[in-house]
């Protein structure tokens, strides 16, 4: 990337200076081959990043923001979402200096409303200025690769949905002929009822099992996953015995940290990864969502009317009266449980399996849960294990407790039937042979 300095003179006289990010790459979509960065495939190992700052608020922080990119480049992300607007510009200041990819977005609503007071006011008599503004505020940054116009919009089921889909994006080739349009789509249909055909590149958002389908009957459309996963979990939070059904894991309003859990529509990590392989053409995908964010603590959104979600007998009895006072419970869930890194930016297990996918030429091996559990002495304590090699072996205490291959489209190993006993827990990774 290079700085182009704009000096305006007047009688000799410096008066002004403007510097302008200038950056020289070729970044293309294909239908057959995913995404090409400078004529090399490269594949898009993105987040969906929301643009709060956890306890820092909403306000952009420079420093703040560098840290969470520094801890995403480290397990392995390449590309931001900027999910569900435009971002401040010095992120995508930093995303220019760093190296990142980002899928800029204008708006997740149209003319059918999600919430009261939602854009959809506005959108018929500004959604023109507001899409040109937003682009030519953008698009000397290098980093954007391509204009969302939308995610999740209602008309993607309504025919005269791609007929505003199409206007959106003949705004942008208006603006800017470098780039594609795009747009995250949630309803299955929205790939095959023509809604398709309204922007230059297709996101679906949790539809892994869709990606081959698609390909088949829209050969000439690029396709990725515009959110993916929207795995659930807390930080160093485990719940026994081990549920093995993505609805459960839920220890009060904690979610538990195996990394098995998510809601109805979405999946654990290993399930997208299938998908995206069995798809070559896929160019990659954006994991809902890089960090934790405030609100939308999914899946305690509802009325949470069950006392057996309390275990201190203080608080349960504090809810127990609010319940019979009020005929609800107040959720004390405050922030997001789908970040791969928690508020504080802490890493939750799920950081190390994106890593191991990501990153596959770095040596690297993660154990969970935590080997400090006294109470559980004689007790089974299923081991999971994240790895970038072929094979892991596991010890406990110095004795093996099995050599395991990774199978295909599996970045997580297991050993279900492990009895907890006091001491060292410790992995073994091996690739091509060698440890």
């Amino acid at each position: 990337m290079y700085i182009v300095e704009t000096i305006i003179l007047k009688n000799n006289e410096q008066i002004d200076c403007y510097k302008t990010p200038f950056g020289i790459r070729t970044a293309e979509f294909t239908a057959n081959d995913g995404f090409y960065l400078n004529g090399k495939r490269v594949r898009l190992q993105g987040v969906c990043m929301h643009h709060d700052l956890g306890a820092l608020g909403a306000a952009f922080h420079y420093r703040a923001m560098e840290r969470q990119l520094e801890i995403l480049k480290e397990m392995g992300v390449n590309a931001i979402w900027t999910s569900h607007n435009p971002p401040a510009p010095g992120m995508l200041d930093l995303c220019d200096r760093m190296g990142f990819l980002v899928l800029d977005e204008f708006v997740d609503t149209w003319i059918i409303p999600k919430k009261e007071n939602g854009y959809n006011r506005l959108f018929n008599d500004w959604h023109e200025q507001d899409l040109r503004a937003f682009i030519r505020c953008d698009r000397n940054h290098p980093s954007v690769i391509a204009w969302s116009i939308g995610n999740e919009v209602a008309e993607q089921q309504e025919k005269f949905g791609v007929l505003i889909a199409k206007r959106l994006a003949a705004i942008v080739k208006e603006e800017d002929r470098s780039r594609p349009s795009t747009i995250g789509n949630d309803n299955p249909n929205a790939g095959f009822n023509g809604f398709e055909t309204g922007v230059d590149v297709f996101g679906y958002n949790y539809k892994p099992e869709l990606y081959t389908k698609f390909k088949t009957a829209n050969p000439h459309i690029p396709l990725y996953g515009s959110e993916t996963a929207s795995c659930i979990s807390t930080r160093g939070e485990y719940l026994f015995p081990v549920e093995d059904h993505k609805s459960g894991g839920k220890i009060g309003f904690f979610m538990s940290s195996y990394d098995l859990y998510a809601p109805d529509w979405a999946s654990s990590p290993d399930v997208e990864f299938k998908g995206q392989d069995l798809c070559p053409a896929d160019a990659g995908e954006f994991v809902w969502t890089g960090f934790d964010y405030l609100g939308e603590p999914t899946p305690f959104t509802t009325d949470m009317s069950i006392l057996t979600n309390y275990h201190d007998p203080a608080e349960k009895a504090k809810a127990e009266k609010q319940l019979q006072e009020v005929g609800k419970i107040t959720v004390p869930s405050r922030s997001s449980y789908f970040g791969i890194v928690d508020l504080a930016g802490f890493k939750k297990d799920r950081f190390y399996i994106y890593q191991a996918r990501w990153k596959p030429d770095l040596p690297m091996v993660h154990i969970l849960p935590h080997w400090n559990w006294p109470e559980r002495t004689g007790q089974v304590t299923p081991v999971h294990v994240y790895t970038s090699g072929d094979s892991v072996e596991l010890f406990l205490n110095g004795k093996s407790l099995g050599k395991k291959n990774k199978k295909q489209y599996e970045y997580r190993l297991r050993w279900d039937d492990v009895v907890y006993q006091p001491g060292e827990l410790k992995a073994v990774a091996y690739k091509d042979g060698k440890k």
